[in-house]
C-alpha cells in the first residue's frame, strides 16, 4: 500500500452505523436520564457495556430511529475480528452506514496531498521545529535508513504521518484490518446504503 493511501487511512476519524431496527430498547442497563430534543422528542444515549474488541460503542434512541456510535480504530489485525457481539448486532440491525469517508469509493490524487504537505511559503521543517525535536526525528528517520532533509520542505503534519506510517510497518497492524474498512466492506456486500 502507497504511503499516500496510507496516510488517507490514518486521516479517517469514526464510523457511524444507523438502523432502524425492532431491538427491543427497554432491555439496555445503565441508559442515562433522557434529555428533550430540540422538537420536544425524548432521546436516550447508552453507552453499551461489554467486554471484547472493536471500541467504545454508544446507542441513541430516539423514536423509532436508533442510531449507534462507533469510536474506530483506523488500524487492526486480522485476529481482530469478529468484533465484540454487541458491535456485530449494531451493524446487522442497521440499513445505513455513515463513515466520515466513503473509502470505498475515494480517488486518493497523491499529486493534490503532496501539494497540501508542501510549506508554500519556504518555510522549512527545521525552521517550525525546536532544534532539539527535529535532532529526536531526524535520529528516528536515519534508524529507518530515511534523511529527514528529504522531507524538510513538508509541514510537520505530513512528516508525522510518515512517522505513523513507519511505527505502523513495524507493528502488526494495517489499515486494511481497521475497523472503520471492515463495516465499509461488509455493508458493501450486504448491499446496505452508505452514505459519505
Amino acid at each position: 500500500m502507497s504511503t499516500f493511501k496510507s496516510l488517507f487511512y490514518s486521516l479517517l476519524l469514526i464510523v457511524v452505523l444507523i438502523g432502524c431496527s425492532g431491538i427491543d430498547h427497554n432491555s439496555i442497563e445503565n441508559e442515562e436520564p433522557s434529555e428533550q430534543t430540540n422538537k420536544g422528542e425524548e432521546a436516550n444515549e447508552t453507552a453499551l457495556d461489554y467486554d471484547g474488541d472493536g471500541g467504545f460503542l454508544w446507542k441513541v434512541v430516539n423514536r423509532e430511529t436508533t442510531v449507534y456510535l462507533l469510536g474506530s480504530t483506523h488500524l487492526g489485525h486480522k485476529d481482530f475480528y469478529p468484533l465484540a457481539t454487541e458491535i456485530e448486532e449494531a451493524f446487522e440491525s442497521s440499513d445505513v452506514i455513515l463513515p466520515e469517508i466513503n473509502m470505498l469509493e475515494v480517488d486518493v490524487n497523491e499529486e493534490v496531498i503532496e501539494e497540501m504537505a508542501l510549506f508554500d511559503d519556504n518555510t522549512t521543517l527545521d525552521e517550525v521545529l525546536s532544534e532539539s525535536s527535529y535532532a529526536v526525528l531526524s535520529d528516528i528517520f536515519e534508524e529507518q535508513g530515511i534523511s529527514l532533509e528529504t522531507f524538510n520542505q513538508y509541514q510537520p503534519w505530513f512528516v508525522e504521518n510518515l512517522f505513523s506510517d513507519i511505527i505502523t510497518e513495524e507493528s502488526d497492524l494495517a489499515p486494511e484490518h481497521g475497523v472503520d474498512l471492515y463495516f465499509l466492506q461488509r455493508a458493501a456486500e450486504d448491499d446496505k446504503e452508505i452514505i459519505g
